[in-house]
């Protein structure tokens, strides 16, 4: 599990972007992690370069993740993008699901997010 990743991990709860990334550098010491708490950080980070992973979380003040995630999959086409959240809904699951967008649901584990960064 060498290859180098580039991540963004997008969640209002620091503590759960602090867990995905502890488990993504435990396991892939180059990656490069990126992190925004809501969508509107996110939109207003300078990534110049094209991202493997994309977490992000549903539930979110401001833009909800699954919009975030169609937009973000316009400008990262060919990343891996999954809603991680505690909002089981199935219309949820399957907009998601649509709109080419992986969905796992919380808690944040490391077995989820391993699951995530092997695609």
């Amino acid at each position: 599990m060498s290859e180098i990743r580039n991540i963004l991990i997008i969640d209002d709860s620091k503590v759960s972007r602090m867990m995905v990334k502890a488990i993504a550098k435990q396991h892939f010491p180059d990656a490069v992690v990126f992190e925004a708490g809501n969508g509107d950080e996110t939109l207003k980070l300078e990534i110049n370069q094209e991202l493997t992973h994309i977490i992000c979380d549903y539930n979110m003040p401001g833009m909800d993740g699954l919009t975030l995630c169609e937009e973000l999959k316009k400008q990262h086409p060919s990343s891996y993008i999954t809603l991680l959240t505690a909002n089981v809904q199935a219309a949820t699951r399957n907009k998601a699901e649509d709109s080419g967008i992986h969905f796992t649901k919380k808690p944040v584990t490391e077995e989820r997010i391993l699951s995530i960064l092997s695609k």
